[in-house]
């Protein structure tokens, strides 16, 4: 049952991918420019004209025009489509009163600085626009730290927490049913979460803490751009790969925030406010958000984010990679979440940009019933790690992206990893991650 279970989700993860993460990109790269695609519709025209003049073969032609003008029209929507998706921001949208969405349009932090400025104050300015922007990743995602060792020794001593503790508790507590015996005939006994918080300090605080988060941010989880100096006015490229780096980094919390505001949203019209904290969200913990330094400029450095352990995930079965009409993006996400919960993470993965899955494995994690640290609520959690492409469009993108970029984008990334380990050398001496 256990290998049905893993094979249909990974059935889901399959129908999800094929069904539109990367396909609108795909198909956008794989079509010529609408002028390259009139020109058989004209030749075909002109050329049966010369050999056929009566009337049942002039409409036949123009029946045959007309399909091609169709074919065209409908290729050039999709197009428009493709493009529109990317020139509107997930991350900045509105939300109106009755759910409906209002598109805000894609900018830079800056106006009027890339692809080019040779004034050396809009480059300043643009660092410290970036250096403000960065934390607002951390708040659309509701997200709190797990407390460290001086926080709760701290607690300890004071024993703030342990004298708040009323019995309200005791109504917001849960049970963990776990097997205590040495064989699976044992009986489950059930664990009173309740009594384990009133005796343990270090469970009050860590509930304490729990109760005003949504999401556990892991202190590495989401890399900050590095520039080469914080006096120097930055190079045009640095500007660049900070500010797409940043956009690549929005629309991935878009898509983690969004599955916990469902929720959040399910709770509030049950009337369970009380509810609305990380226990009781599908996303519990982003562990690591990771965006390859494959962005152009210097040595093809300057992703932005972290590198996942493994390296990232490339070739791979896809076949993509850069070229006149996109440039790839390696990504790579790590959370901790309800497994009943991943389709509906890939779904929200797949509305916020061009996103393929290369690779999804997940473990479960095994419930802690005390929950001292990491506080997951009583439904089963795994660890999902997924390696994904995301596609993006030189027909929106170029027109920010300075000389020095724009030839490394259009050329290929390669198949021979020399590429992406020199981008891993440039990485980890560009990168820091938030404290």
């Amino acid at each position: 049952m256990e290998m049905l279970k893993k094979n249909m989700l990974s059935l889901i993860f399959a129908v999800v991918a094929l069904g539109g993460l990367g396909i609108g990109a795909y198909a956008y790269s794989q079509g010529a420019t609408i002028a390259e695609e009139m020109q058989p519709a004209i030749s075909l025209g002109r050329e049966l004209n010369t050999v056929a003049g009566n009337m049942a073969n002039e409409t036949w032609i123009q029946e045959r025009v007309k399909q091609r003008e169709e074919e065209i029209a409908d290729e050039r929507e999709k197009r428009s489509e493709a493009e529109k998706r990317q020139r509107y921001s997930s991350f900045d949208e509105k939300v109106a009163p009755d759910g409906t969405r209002q598109r805000v349009e894609r900018k830079p932090l800056m106006e009027d600085v890339l692809p080019d400025c040779v004034k050396m104050e809009p480059r300043i300015e643009f660092r410290n626009a970036y250096n403000a922007a960065f934390p607002e990743l951390e708040k659309r995602l509701r997200a709190g730290r797990l407390p460290d060792a001086l926080a709760y020794a701290k607690n300890r001593e004071s024993f703030a927490v342990e004298r708040q503790i009323r019995e309200d508790l005791r109504s917001n507590a849960w049970s963990i049913t776990m097997q205590t015996g040495r064989d699976d005939a044992a009986e489950p006994q059930q664990l009173d979460r309740a009594q384990t918080v009133l005796g343990d300090p270090d469970a009050q605080f860590a509930l304490k803490e729990a109760r005003s988060m949504w999401i556990y941010l892991d202190r590495d989880a989401i890399g900050q751009y590095r520039f080469e100096s914080e006096r120097d006015p930055p190079k045009m490229w640095e500007i660049w790969q900070a500010q797409m780096s940043l956009w690549i980094q929005q629309d991935l919390v878009t898509a983690v925030a969004r599955v916990n505001e469902e929720r959040e949203a399910e709770l509030r019209k049950a009337g369970k406010t009380d509810d609305i904290w990380v226990a009781n969200m599908p996303i519990k913990r982003l562990a690591k958000l990771s965006v390859a330094g494959l962005l152009g400029g210097e040595g093809g450095g300057g992703g932005g984010s972290n590198n996942p352990d493994d390296g990232f995930q490339f070739p791979n079965f896809t076949g993509k990679d850069n070229d006149d009409k996109i440039f790839v993006v390696l990504l790579a996400l790590e959370v901790v979440m309800e497994q009943e919960s991943m389709p509906k993470l890939m779904a929200a993965l797949s509305d916020v940009n061009f996103i393929t899955p290369v690779r999804v494995t997940y473990r479960a994690v095994r419930p802690d019933w005390q929950q001292r640290d990491y506080i997951y609520g009583e439904k089963p959690v795994v660890n999902v790690a997924i390696d994904m492409e995301a596609y993006y469009l030189h027909s929106v993108f170029d027109q920010w992206i300075p000389e020095a970029a724009i030839t490394e984008l259009r050329a290929k990334i390669g198949t021979t990893g020399e590429k992406l380990e020199k981008m891993k050398q440039k990485q980890r001496g560009r990168m820091r991650t938030r404290p």
